[in-house]
């Protein structure tokens, strides 16, 4: 069995926690590294919600999600959404992470949407939308249109 583990240092302590892979592990210093969030907080984070559903709650701008954690309040949602969800938009591991398909067709239409000037942090929420709501299609050209249309009428 391979455990992944983080040590945290405090002023009267030392605690070391445990992970089953390194995408809780990575989420967990993560956490930990947003002002305000503790490691208890963080571990209670990982138990509420896998690494998918954490990057797709972030890169969505989903709070409601993320209050479903023990000891998470609405600031606090809100500081993570704020803090994380550039971090995690220009982070292709973590967006094909939240995408559990077509990964590769998400990355082509981030990347034409860049070209067109956008970045993946405006437009991610909106690709994410599309996709839970089975708005993509296989053609990356339809993609864009629609995608172009719904960052128009968000305008």
């Amino acid at each position: 069995v391979t455990v992944f583990t983080s040590l945290q240092f405090s002023e009267n302590d030392a605690r070391l926690f445990g992970f089953s892979d390194r995408d809780e592990l990575s989420m967990f210093k993560m956490l930990t590294a947003i002002n305000g969030i503790g490691a208890k907080v963080a571990h209670n984070i990982i138990g509420t919600l896998a690494p998918q559903k954490f990057y797709n709650a972030i890169l969505s701008g989903d709070e409601k999600s993320l209050l479903a954690a023990p000891g998470v309040g609405k600031k606090m949602a809100q500081r993570m959404v704020f803090e994380l969800k550039d971090k995690l938009a220009g982070d292709a591991a973590a967006v094909h992470a939240a995408l559990p398909v077509a990964g590769e067709a998400i990355e082509e239409l981030l990347q034409a949407m860049e070209a067109l000037s956008y970045t993946r942090s405006e437009v991610m929420s909106s690709i994410l939308d599309m996709q839970n709501k089975g708005q993509l299609s296989g053609e990356l050209t339809e993609n864009v249109k629609a995608l172009l249309k719904r960052m128009a009428g968000r305008k």
